[in-house]
């Protein structure tokens, strides 16, 4: 049986790559996927690509959220699982796309799909990009076996980069309340590690580094985290992994 994947595109200001990375969604050779797109309050013409291209409205996988007020990021990404109903069905996979990145080719979601149907205890993916368009490499690797056993995660060197997928069971075991700031807001920057250090706590060795290229991550976009917050950024990672680790979790 082909698992669902659900997907999130939570996309702000994007008029420059927010169709071809739907496109890039839309193009897979595995089917099996449902995807909402949340437009964050764009004020750039995202919002009329969204409302105007035919292969998103044509295609009853895709919904189209538009926002009336800027939420970020994270806010999204939380709406998008629960719009989708994500925790209905506990072993479905889900992942997040940025709406400037892509998928690197057409059997992205395939390569993912094939090692969760090898192991069915698997839990969790992470892998390797290629930045847009100066083809940088990202330099992610497997966590050792001292840091899975020692549940090292938060003392150690942050890789659990794009592609990311998850089990639907294991997202629904974050505590909300790890995922926002001391004012209570979700956070704004370093988002993927407030909720992927937890799910790699719980999962421990059930979690897998995909070495294959299955993303393109976009260095073009200027407005970026890492380009005009990056202090922030580096402060709030330091914050979420001074908090208490998670302990390993088992699932029926």
């Amino acid at each position: 049986m082909n698992p669902l994947i659900n997907i999130v595109v939570p996309v702000y200001n994007s008029e420059l790559w927010i169709k071809d990375c739907l496109k890039s969604i839309f193009l897979q050779s595995y089917k099996n996927w449902k995807c909402i797109i949340i437009n964050d309050a764009s004020t750039d013409k995202t919002k009329n690509i969204l409302d105007k291209t035919d292969f998103i409205n044509n295609d009853n996988r895709f919904k189209v959220i538009h926002n009336k007020y800027n939420k970020k990021a994270l806010f999204n990404i939380v709406k998008g699982f629960d719009l989708l109903e994500c925790k209905k069905n506990p072993n479905s996979i889900l992942t997040v796309i940025d709406g400037d990145d892509f998928l690197y080719n057409e059997s992205s979601l395939e390569k993912v799909v094939s090692y969760y149907k090898k192991d069915k205890d698997l839990l969790l993916t992470y892998g390797n990009w290629i930045g847009h368009p100066c083809r940088s490499r990202s330099n992610c690797f497997k966590y050792n076996n001292n840091i899975i056993k020692n549940n090292l995660f938060r003392s150690s060197p942050f890789v659990a980069s794009h592609l990311r997928t998850f089990k639907s069971k294991l997202w629904y075991s974050i505590d909300l309340n790890d995922l926002k700031d001391k004012q209570n807001n979700f956070f704004t920057v370093a988002w993927d590690v407030a909720f992927m250090i937890p799910m790699l706590e719980m999962s421990q060795e059930k979690h897998v580094f995909i070495e294959d290229i299955l993303y393109v991550y976009n260095k073009e976009n200027p407005i970026s985290d890492y380009k005009v917050r990056l202090k922030e950024q580096e402060d709030t990672a330091r914050f979420i992994k001074e908090k208490k680790a998670y302990e390993r979790k088992e699932f029926l």
